[in-house]
């Protein structure tokens, strides 16, 4: 019986069975967020008992295996998979209430935006031909409200520009809820807004009071945060300067339209964003560092095992770093992989694998459960799962025909194969091949939450990488740290240098052909069956891999058969998609709703309706304009025949987040 239990279990792969737990999370979360009521408190209770009987079921199975023969021990091993895939949903969706309850932010509006200025950031608005800047400050302690209240205003940076973190600040601002969402599955700002602990927005019509001093912050790492940037801002030319803050502080602030189009279009924008290449390039470097000082130490090189004692000292480094950079989710990510990388030398594993990347998603989905529709952690996760599927089948690969010619070749053959392997093993190994076959599993991983998201694609990354990946490995980052620990005249000039450089390496990658493409957005389905075709591909090893071909190449098909709407109806505002061209009613109070529906149908060229235009779609569809405001229909017809009408409205959702 012994035998048939290990048969079985290596025809079940149980090992593997982690590796399912935050997709069965994440499953249970989305569950959660798309109900059209909130769930009742007692939803917690059932739960939590649920998962008692679940895990009680589960114990029970798995002492019984060994009762059983071998089919009856198949349909046991199934039950107890489903109990713990069910036990995981469970899970997710109690985390998801446990933090909307938990965080309950005020749907509150002030009367007055009087309070302290608790972050400030810059953001690019307009066009490359057009550029504006536009400066946002969130702030805390409201006159004449709770202190837990937190708006968000923005304005022109002429105006702001003198305005600091800390300041106690008074603006006259029209203050308005976050707005509704454009589109059935677009950007959701009252979503987002709830999450970031933000009761309303405004617009800052003019700068009121200014006390002098600011109000200082308990948090250090802020502080810290706050000063290194304006130190960089302060001895780095602003064109640079928003480039060492983004490496750094993941301060974004004062990153131009042209600068952030440069880095989208040559497949560069992910060095803006604090992630794993950063946190892996500080570990890298300070691991490398640390080490070769140790080996400095007779006494402690030849008592103690370096590696180890290398791997403990760079993991405060690391949340140092995490810390000061603003803790963004892929950042979190990046900061669990490497200490658990650092972790797995202490006890001897592998570094790299894929229940680390699974561990760091099961601890960030259970504190920030809202962390599964950011776009951040979806990139993150994809690419880094991709990269650790490839690398570890990749590199075991190679270990494993390394041994079998090792054990099967004489001395001599040895010996001439150990010449051809240095000319072969060294060319497959070398950091130029890496980082290609990095950026393309990458890239092959990003791309549909890239298009389905952004609806815009780059064929030039793999270029940009190859070029910037080096400038940043071996010259920015190390300066970047030695200016953070020595800052001097000669550091600082030879900063401004190599990030000119990288900018000079995006801009002119930016350039090429193929460098912008932008397309309709995909189905939902299409992406869901890529991505979850994918995960199992990944997940499971035997034949049972095969299982997910069907689905992907379907969705592979159903994603370039994408179907926008043809006609957008509000109560004031109407758009038309015209293949070519997108057509608004008024682009004075419409620009706004004209670029997020063009984009979504893929579609460039804005330009208003006449007269006729508007006058045969207030007729033919008059209908289906929504007597709300917040309401919106969209229209798929054909030859003036109506074909599907969905419509998105606010009202039909009784969630803590819904104005």
């Amino acid at each position: 019986m012994g035998k048939i239990n290990y048969v079985y279990n290596d025809t079940f792969e149980t090992h593997r069975w982690f590796l399912c737990i935050p997709i069965l999370i994440a499953t249970g979360i989305t569950t959660y967020f798309n109900l059209s009521n909130e769930p009742s408190y007692s939803v917690i209770a059932i739960a939590i008992i649920l998962c008692v009987i679940a895990i009680i079921i589960r114990q029970k199975l798995k002492s019984q295996l060994s009762k059983y023969p071998v089919c009856m021990y198949s349909v046991l091993m199934f039950a107890l998979f489903c109990v713990n895939l069910l036990i995981a949903f469970i899970t997710g969706f109690t985390a998801a209430k446990i933090r909307t309850v938990l965080l309950n932010t005020p749907k509150i509006l002030p009367e007055h935006a009087h309070g302290i200025v608790e972050s400030i950031d810059d953001v690019p608005r307009g066009t490359l031909k057009k550029q504006r800047l536009v400066r946002r400050c969130v702030l805390s302690n409201i006159k004449g409200v709770p202190s837990n209240v937190k708006i968000r205003v923005q304005g022109p940076y002429n105006k702001l520009k003198n305005i600091t973190p800390y300041q106690v600040v008074s603006f006259d601002a029209e203050i308005f809820n976050p707005p509704a969402k454009l589109t059935l599955h677009g950007y959701d700002s009252q979503f987002d807004a709830y999450f970031k602990e933000l009761s309303a927005f405004g617009k800052i019509k003019n700068v009121l009071l200014v006390e002098n001093g600011t109000i200082q912050t308990s948090n250090w790492f802020q502080q810290k945060r706050v000063q290194f940037s304006t130190k960089l801002r302060a001895n780095l030319s602003s064109a640079v300067a928003p480039l060492a803050t983004a490496l750094t502080t993941g301060d974004k602030s004062g990153i131009t339209f042209k600068m952030r189009e440069n880095f989208t279009r040559s497949g560069l924008s992910h060095i803006l964003a604090i992630s794993g290449l950063h946190m892996g390039l500080l570990a890298w470097l300070a691991f490398s560092i640390i080490s070769k000082l140790l080996v400095l130490i007779p006494k402690l090189a030849t008592r103690f095992v370096v590696k180890k004692i290398t791997a403990i000292m760079t993991i405060p480094l690391i949340f140092l770093y995490l810390m000061i950079s603003g803790v963004s989710f892929s950042a979190m990510r990046a900061f669990i992989m490497v200490t658990l990388s650092m972790l797995s030398i202490l006890v001897n594993q592998k570094p790299i694998s894929l229940r680390n990347t699974a561990i760091a998603a099961v601890v960030i989905l259970l504190l920030f459960p809202e962390s599964v529709y950011s776009v951040s952690f979806q990139l993150s996760f994809a690419s880094v799962t991709m990269l650790c599927y490839v690398y570890e089948n990749w590199l075991s690969k190679l270990n494993n025909d390394k041994q079998s010619l090792n054990t099967e070749m004489s001395e001599e053959e040895r010996i001439k194969f150990s010449k051809v392997k240095k000319y072969i093993y060294s060319w497959i190994l070398t950091p130029i091949s890496k980082s290609m076959i990095s950026t393309f599993v990458a890239t092959f991983a990003t791309t549909p939450i890239i298009v389905y998201v952004f609806q815009r694609i780059t064929l030039v990354g793999i270029f940009g990488n190859l070029l910037a990946i080096p400038v940043l490995s071996v010259s920015v980052m190390p300066l970047l740290i030695v200016t953070a620990i020595m800052p001097n005249h000669i550091t600082f000039a030879l900063l401004e240098k190599s990030l000119n450089t990288l900018s000079l390496i995006a801009a002119s990658v930016a350039k090429l052909p193929g460098s912008n493409y932008l397309l309709p957005k995909p189905s939902l389905i299409s992406v869901l069956l890529i991505v979850f075709s994918t995960l199992w591909l990944i997940i499971w090893q035997g034949r049972k891999r095969l299982i997910s071909l069907p689905f992907f190449f379907v969705g592979l098909v159903l994603f370039f058969v994408s179907d926008p709407p043809n006609i957008f109806l509000t109560q004031h505002i109407i758009g038309m998609n015209d293949g070519d061209i997108f057509y608004i009613s008024s682009q004075r109070f419409g620009n706004f709703h004209a670029k997020v529906w063009s984009q979504e149908c893929g579609v460039f060229n804005i330009k208003p309706m006449d007269y006729k235009q508007l006058n045969e779609v207030k007729h033919d569809y008059a209908d289906f304009i929504p007597n709300n405001e917040k309401d919106i229909a969209f229209l798929w017809v054909k030859n003036r025949k109506r074909l599907k009408v969905k419509i998105l409205s606010s009202r039909c959702l009784n969630r803590p987040w819904s104005r």
